[in-house]
This record gives structure tokens, sequence and C-alpha cells, in this order.
């Protein structure tokens, strides 16, 4: 069954939670590893990813941290 969105906010945090998921698992990092880089609590980045709940601090770091090429970038932010 296809996933039904409120808004175009939840569709976005949607798309850099599962991007973000990807980019973890090429690059064999875990939650821990992301939150000591991003200065926060394992159990916070976790909570982060799983409730698709982020700022614009966090969606900077991904974007520094993964550097997409532009059209990644263009997909997740929704251009």
């Amino acid at each position: 069954m296809p996933r039904v969105y409120l808004n175009e906010r939840q569709k976005l945090c949607h798309r850099l939670a599962d991007w973000v998921q990807g980019q973890k698992r090429l690059l064999k990092l875990t939650d821990t590893d992301l939150a000591k880089e991003h200065g926060i609590s394992q159990s916070a980045m976790s909570r982060k990813l799983r409730t698709e709940s982020f700022d614009y601090k966090d969606f900077v770091f991904f974007v520094q941290k993964f550097q997409p090429d532009n059209d990644t970038l263009r997909y997740i932010i929704g251009l």
C-alpha cells in the first residue's frame, strides 16, 4: 500500500531519512558514529531517523557528511 503524506514537509523528511539510511549502509556507519560527529546522543540520532523529524542543522550536517550530487540534492528537497 502506498505511503500517504499529510503535507509536503513530511514527504521531504521521509526522502531525507531514506537517503541517510542508504548512505549509512553504503559507508557501514552506525547511528552512534553519526551521533558522535553531530554532537548528539545515539538515542537522539536514532529517534530523528525513526520519526523522520529533522531541523535545518540536521539537514546541513547530513549534506556536509554525505555530500550528495546535485541531482540527489534536488530530489531530497523536492525540486
